[in-house]
Protein backbone atom coordinates (compact mmCIF):
# COMPACT_ATOMS: atom_id res chain seq x y z
CA UNK A 1 0.00 0.00 0.00
CA UNK A 2 1.53 3.13 -1.56
CA UNK A 3 0.88 6.51 0.48
CA UNK A 4 2.11 9.95 -0.95
CA UNK A 5 4.58 12.12 1.01
CA UNK A 6 4.56 15.56 1.15
CA UNK A 7 7.55 17.26 2.42
CA UNK A 8 7.04 21.33 2.38
CA UNK A 9 10.34 22.90 2.05
CA UNK A 10 11.40 26.81 2.88
CA UNK A 11 15.16 28.02 2.22
CA UNK A 12 16.53 31.12 2.44
CA UNK A 13 17.14 32.87 -1.29
CA UNK A 14 19.26 36.11 0.11
CA UNK A 15 22.40 35.78 -1.94
CA UNK A 16 24.71 37.46 1.05
CA UNK A 17 26.78 35.11 3.31
CA UNK A 18 25.65 36.03 7.32
CA UNK A 19 23.87 35.58 10.28
CA UNK A 20 20.63 37.60 8.93
CA UNK A 21 17.13 37.11 8.56
CA UNK A 22 16.44 36.00 5.14
CA UNK A 23 15.12 38.92 3.03
CA UNK A 24 13.77 36.36 -0.49
CA UNK A 25 13.01 32.64 0.64
CA UNK A 26 11.65 30.08 -1.98
CA UNK A 27 8.87 27.54 -0.55
CA UNK A 28 8.33 24.44 -2.34
CA UNK A 29 7.08 20.93 -2.49
CA UNK A 30 9.29 17.75 -2.48
CA UNK A 31 6.62 14.87 -3.30
CA UNK A 32 7.51 11.04 -2.71
CA UNK A 33 5.88 7.47 -2.20
CA UNK A 34 6.08 5.84 0.81
CA UNK A 35 5.00 2.24 1.53
CA UNK A 36 2.72 1.10 4.85
CA UNK A 37 3.55 -1.51 7.03
CA UNK A 38 7.22 -1.47 5.85
CA UNK A 39 8.74 -0.54 8.70
CA UNK A 40 10.73 -2.84 11.41
CA UNK A 41 11.16 -2.61 15.09
CA UNK A 42 13.64 -0.30 16.66
CA UNK A 43 16.82 -1.20 18.36
CA UNK A 44 17.97 2.45 20.07
CA UNK A 45 20.84 3.56 21.85
CA UNK A 46 20.30 6.40 24.31
CA UNK A 47 22.73 9.13 24.70
CA UNK A 48 23.17 12.12 26.40
CA UNK A 49 26.43 13.03 25.18
CA UNK A 50 24.74 15.25 22.51
CA UNK A 51 21.64 16.40 21.63
CA UNK A 52 19.21 18.07 18.85
CA UNK A 53 17.77 20.31 20.90
CA UNK A 54 18.05 22.61 24.01
CA UNK A 55 15.43 24.36 25.60
CA UNK A 56 14.60 27.86 24.27
CA UNK A 57 15.06 27.05 21.12
CA UNK A 58 13.97 25.71 18.01
CA UNK A 59 12.61 22.35 19.30
CA UNK A 60 9.23 22.61 17.73
CA UNK A 61 10.76 23.14 14.16
CA UNK A 62 12.38 21.00 11.58
CA UNK A 63 15.40 23.05 10.87
CA UNK A 64 18.22 21.36 8.92
CA UNK A 65 20.68 22.53 11.91
CA UNK A 66 18.94 20.30 14.51
CA UNK A 67 19.89 17.74 12.31
CA UNK A 68 23.21 18.72 11.50
CA UNK A 69 25.41 18.05 14.41
CA UNK A 70 23.68 14.81 15.46
CA UNK A 71 24.67 13.02 11.88
CA UNK A 72 28.09 11.81 12.99
CA UNK A 73 26.30 10.08 16.19
CA UNK A 74 23.72 7.95 14.46
CA UNK A 75 26.75 6.96 11.85
CA UNK A 76 28.11 5.38 14.98
CA UNK A 77 25.09 3.43 16.30
CA UNK A 78 24.28 2.58 13.05
CA UNK A 79 27.99 1.08 12.80
CA UNK A 80 26.82 -1.03 16.09
CA UNK A 81 23.48 -2.15 14.08
CA UNK A 82 21.31 0.33 16.44
CA UNK A 83 18.62 1.77 14.37
CA UNK A 84 18.38 5.28 15.87
CA UNK A 85 19.42 7.16 18.43
CA UNK A 86 17.08 8.05 21.67
CA UNK A 87 17.92 11.22 22.42
CA UNK A 88 17.73 12.39 26.32
CA UNK A 89 17.97 15.91 28.25
CA UNK A 90 18.84 15.57 31.94
CA UNK A 91 17.80 12.02 32.00
CA UNK A 92 14.71 12.78 30.14
CA UNK A 93 13.23 11.30 27.17
CA UNK A 94 13.05 13.43 24.09
CA UNK A 95 12.31 11.83 20.60
CA UNK A 96 14.62 9.94 17.79
CA UNK A 97 16.38 11.40 15.19
CA UNK A 98 13.39 12.54 13.23
CA UNK A 99 10.35 10.67 15.02
CA UNK A 100 8.48 11.42 18.36
CA UNK A 101 8.05 8.52 21.21
CA UNK A 102 5.61 7.06 22.98
CA UNK A 103 5.21 4.23 25.92
CA UNK A 104 2.15 2.19 26.86
CA UNK A 105 2.33 0.65 29.96
CA UNK A 106 1.12 -0.17 33.53
CA UNK A 107 1.52 2.65 35.97
CA UNK A 108 2.25 2.51 40.00
CA UNK A 109 -1.67 2.55 40.32
CA UNK A 110 -1.81 -0.23 38.18
CA UNK A 111 -3.80 1.64 35.25
CA UNK A 112 -2.51 1.36 31.45
CA UNK A 113 -1.72 5.08 30.17
CA UNK A 114 0.28 6.36 27.25
CA UNK A 115 2.99 8.56 28.00
CA UNK A 116 4.57 10.94 25.24
CA UNK A 117 6.82 13.72 26.35
CA UNK A 118 5.38 16.92 26.80
CA UNK A 119 6.02 19.98 24.13
CA UNK A 120 8.39 22.05 26.07
CA UNK A 121 10.80 23.23 22.99
CA UNK A 122 12.73 20.20 22.89
CA UNK A 123 10.41 17.69 20.86
CA UNK A 124 8.57 18.17 17.80
CA UNK A 125 4.87 18.37 17.60
CA UNK A 126 4.43 15.58 14.94
CA UNK A 127 1.03 15.59 13.08
CA UNK A 128 0.92 11.65 13.48
CA UNK A 129 2.01 12.10 17.14
CA UNK A 130 -0.95 14.45 17.13
CA UNK A 131 -3.05 11.93 16.04
CA UNK A 132 -2.29 9.23 18.06
CA UNK A 133 -2.69 10.81 20.63
CA UNK A 134 -6.43 11.92 19.15
CA UNK A 135 -7.09 8.36 18.08
CA UNK A 136 -6.14 6.89 21.69
CA UNK A 137 -8.40 9.67 23.53
CA UNK A 138 -11.08 8.66 21.18
CA UNK A 139 -10.29 5.26 22.12
CA UNK A 140 -11.29 5.98 26.03
CA UNK A 141 -6.97 5.95 26.48
CA UNK A 142 -5.56 8.01 29.19
CA UNK A 143 -2.98 10.46 27.54
CA UNK A 144 0.13 12.19 29.07
CA UNK A 145 2.33 14.85 27.99
CA UNK A 146 4.96 14.91 30.36
CA UNK A 147 8.71 14.61 31.33
CA UNK A 148 9.52 11.10 31.23
CA UNK A 149 12.63 9.55 32.83
CA UNK A 150 14.68 6.92 31.31
CA UNK A 151 15.06 5.44 34.38
CA UNK A 152 11.51 5.58 34.67
CA UNK A 153 11.13 3.26 31.56
CA UNK A 154 14.00 0.97 32.39
CA UNK A 155 12.35 0.45 36.11
CA UNK A 156 9.36 -0.46 34.93
CA UNK A 157 11.17 -2.77 32.07
CA UNK A 158 12.79 -4.62 35.03
CA UNK A 159 9.45 -4.88 37.00
CA UNK A 160 7.90 -6.05 33.74
CA UNK A 161 5.53 -2.79 33.59
CA UNK A 162 6.63 -1.84 30.71
CA UNK A 163 3.70 -3.18 27.85
CA UNK A 164 4.66 -1.39 24.83
CA UNK A 165 6.70 1.58 23.20
CA UNK A 166 6.82 2.79 19.62
CA UNK A 167 8.23 5.62 17.45
CA UNK A 168 6.01 8.02 14.86
CA UNK A 169 6.15 9.88 12.08
CA UNK A 170 4.92 11.14 8.76
CA UNK A 171 7.39 8.98 6.81
CA UNK A 172 7.69 5.89 8.93
CA UNK A 173 4.16 5.94 10.51
CA UNK A 174 3.88 3.83 13.85
CA UNK A 175 6.91 1.89 14.48
CA UNK A 176 7.96 -0.50 17.43
CA UNK A 177 10.56 -0.51 19.68
CA UNK A 178 12.33 -3.44 20.48
CA UNK A 179 15.22 -2.79 22.21
CA UNK A 180 16.85 0.42 24.11
CA UNK A 181 20.47 0.72 24.65
CA UNK A 182 21.52 2.42 28.26
CA UNK A 183 24.65 2.42 30.31
CA UNK A 184 26.14 -0.08 28.88
CA UNK A 185 23.23 -2.44 28.47
CA UNK A 186 20.30 -2.99 26.17
CA UNK A 187 16.77 -3.87 27.59
CA UNK A 188 14.46 -5.81 25.30
CA UNK A 189 10.72 -4.81 25.43
CA UNK A 190 8.23 -7.95 25.66
CA UNK A 191 8.82 -9.61 22.29
CA UNK A 192 5.08 -10.68 21.98
CA UNK A 193 4.67 -6.85 21.43
CA UNK A 194 6.60 -5.81 18.82
CA UNK A 195 5.84 -8.85 16.74
CA UNK A 196 3.13 -6.21 15.60
CA UNK A 197 0.28 -8.33 16.69
CA UNK A 198 -2.89 -6.40 16.27
CA UNK A 199 -3.87 -7.61 19.74
CA UNK A 200 -1.10 -5.23 21.21
CA UNK A 201 -1.77 -1.64 21.34
CA UNK A 202 0.34 -0.55 18.66
CA UNK A 203 -1.03 -2.66 16.32
CA UNK A 204 -4.70 -1.09 17.51
CA UNK A 205 -3.77 2.51 17.21
CA UNK A 206 -1.44 1.67 13.65
CA UNK A 207 -4.47 -0.51 12.42
CA UNK A 208 -6.73 2.52 13.52
CA UNK A 209 -5.10 5.21 11.89
CA UNK A 210 -4.80 2.87 8.54
CA UNK A 211 -8.50 2.52 8.02
CA UNK A 212 -8.64 6.26 8.43
CA UNK A 213 -5.86 7.09 5.49
CA UNK A 214 -7.40 4.55 3.49
CA UNK A 215 -11.20 6.11 4.18
CA UNK A 216 -12.35 2.55 4.93
CA UNK A 217 -13.07 4.33 8.52
CA UNK A 218 -15.17 7.76 8.48
CA UNK A 219 -13.22 10.34 10.29
CA UNK A 220 -13.29 14.04 10.26
CA UNK A 221 -9.84 14.49 9.26
CA UNK A 222 -10.82 12.90 5.93
CA UNK A 223 -11.21 15.37 2.66
CA UNK A 224 -11.76 14.56 -0.38
CA UNK A 225 -9.33 16.57 -2.86
CA UNK A 226 -10.59 16.92 -6.57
Amino acid sequence: MDFMYVRPTYISMTDQLGVLPATHAKLFMILSTIQANKTKPLRLLCTDRITKKYPGSFGHLNLGSNLGPVLEELKLARENSYDDILFLINGNVTELCDMNVFVYWENQNGTKELLTPALDGTVLPGVTRDSVIKISKESGVDVIERHISIREIINALNDKKTVEMFATSTMNGITPIQEIYFEDRNYKLPEEFFQDKKSTFTGMINENLLKIKTEEEGHPWITVVE
